[in-house]
């Protein structure tokens, strides 16, 4: 089955690069089943540093994934990810496009722009708005709600919903979800508006499948803040985290009177207290805030929407901490299947990039000094295999850093001892072997090499159980087996 989700501005982005992760973790495989994604990413900001990081993280796993034919029974890596079009919507055709260039403004009479002049102050209407809307939900959605009237659809929102048309044939059952905060410009303008504008193309005045997908959206409520340096002060339009609080009020209130919002499932997440981000950026390249432990529990959300059946009423489940100044598994949804997933990954990754790969390093000169890489290669074969090789390590390597990440989001979360692969500043380190064993906290394993011995090809049930992919997937058996 196939999933939409509709990643919009840059929590948007950042949510996608957690759900990522979470697919090559597994944890979209259910019922030795996996759900593919189609990815659509909407942000005015093109050059957005989080939109970069989360595409970066795609690719990434593509080059892995696409060397291996995983059964879902093995759930490392069986989700299918594609970008949906081009996999980004920028919704503006010019890079110095502002509000007035959405509208005839100059062609309009006197009484329409008086109104404009009204509702939109001079800032506001003469703001480039190729870095995102500034924290103006106002202008956002006046400028989304315009690109999908008559005649103005985007390739992208056509591609859309041809996909979804398609999918839906032959009694599929597609499911599309958004995503974004609701606190700041661009996801807080785009998800309802655009949550509207589907419900009206999909629903009975449009292509009339509404009644056949599961429809879902998940809104992050704030959870972080900033401070503008000096160079931004005198900014009188800007994204300011004073002004979340209100802005969520506002938001909430109109959720909930709203009627036009034809969603099955709605999954909001939100802290009592905000992570502070070191270094403010007002949107291009240079904003790329870390990840963030909330939005691995936004793709526990996705994960949520994907295995259960469409609801027949509103339900209303709520999620808190067990002790507001700590973060275990147990308070996780699921927590036995993620816990044992996302260990196993991280061991995987570990394993990898502190044994496996450097014996291949030395196996490439003197492979009979790496007895256990003689089951998977020949001597002449390694030499072959190094874009296999890399392709897994870039992988292991860059999971690493976002769970490395997620880990110093909150100083509670003491699900790996995270000094054995991150060092002072929060960097992958050189990760030593005889750290393996003491990865998971009370979870002690055996050490690597006895894992390195049980490799054997002959374990894989797949013509493909020789070179980098079938050592791959044989250390994985060994580690999600628990044969440790």
């Amino acid at each position: 089955m196939t999933a939409y989700i509709i990643a919009i501005g840059g929590t948007g982005a950042k949510l996608v690069e957690s759900m990522i992760h979470a697919a090559a973790v597994g944890l979209f495989s259910h019922n030795e089943r996996s759900e593919d994604l189609q990815i659509l990413l909407i942000d005015p900001d093109t050059g957005n540093g989080n939109a970069s990081a989360t595409n970066n993280t795609r690719t990434i796993y593509q080059n892995c994934r696409q060397h291996f034919n995983i059964h879902p029974s093995r759930p490392w890596m069986s989700s299918k990810i594609d970008p949906i079009q081009g996999g980004a919507w920028s919704v503006f055709e010019r890079t110095d496009a502002t509000l007035e260039d959405a509208f005839p403004y100059n062609q309009d009479k006197d009484e329409k722009k008086l109104l404009f002049d009204v509702l939109y102050p001079k800032e506001e209407r003469k703001l480039p708005l190729t870095q995102g809307f500034k924290g103006r939900p106002a202008i956002g959605a006046a400028i989304i709600s315009q690109l999908t009237q008559e005649g103005r659809e985007d390739a992208n929102w056509d591609a859309l919903i041809q996909q979804i048309n398609a999918d839906s044939q032959g009694g599929n059952s597609p499911k599309v979800f958004l995503c974004g905060s609701i606190f700041g410009g661009t996801g807080a303008a785009g998800l309802p508006t655009l949550g509207r504008l589907l419900a009206n193309k999909l629903g009975p005045d449009g292509e009339n499948l509404l009644g056949k997908i599961k429809f879902g959206c998940l809104l992050l409520l704030p959870y972080f803040q900033f401070h503008p340096t000096q160079d931004y002060k005198n900014e009188k339009v800007l994204a300011r985290s004073q002004d979340f609080i209100l802005q969520t009020e506002a938001a909430l209130r109109y959720y909930a009177n709203q009627t036009e919002l034809k969603f099955d499932s709605v999954y909001m997440l939100g802290l009592p207290r905000f992570s502070s981000v070191e270094k403010f950026s007002p949107g291009g390249n240079d904003q790329r805030n870390p990840p963030h432990f909330l939005e691995f529990y936004g793709a526990l959300a996705l994960r949520d929407f994907l295995v259960t059946d469409k609801p027949a009423a509103r339900q209303v489940m709520l999620l808190s901490r067990e002790n507001p100044e700590a973060l275990t598994w147990s308070d996780i949804p699921e927590f036995n299947l993620v816990r044992s997933r996302v260990v196993a990954a991280t061991r995987f990754a570990f394993a990898w990039l502190a044994a496996i790969a450097p014996d291949l390093e030395h196996a490439r000169d003197k492979p009979k000094q790496v007895a256990w890489s003689l089951k998977f290669f020949k001597p002449r074969e390694l030499r072959d295999e190094q874009d296999h090789i890399k392709a897994i390590s870039d992988w292991c390597t860059n999971y690493l850093q976002w769970l490395g990440a997620i880990g110093r989001s909150e100083p509670s979360i003491k699900w790996f001892n995270w000094e054995v692969f991150l060092d002072k500043n929060g960097s992958l380190k050189e990760m030593e072997r005889n750290d393996f064993s003491n990865l998971v906290p009370d979870d002690k394993t055996k050490e690597i090499n006895d894992i390195l011995s049980k490799l054997n090809p002959r374990d894989i049930d797949s013509p493909n159980n020789r070179g980098a992919i079938g050592l791959a997937k044989s250390l994985y058996k060994i580690i999600i087996d628990r044969d440790l």
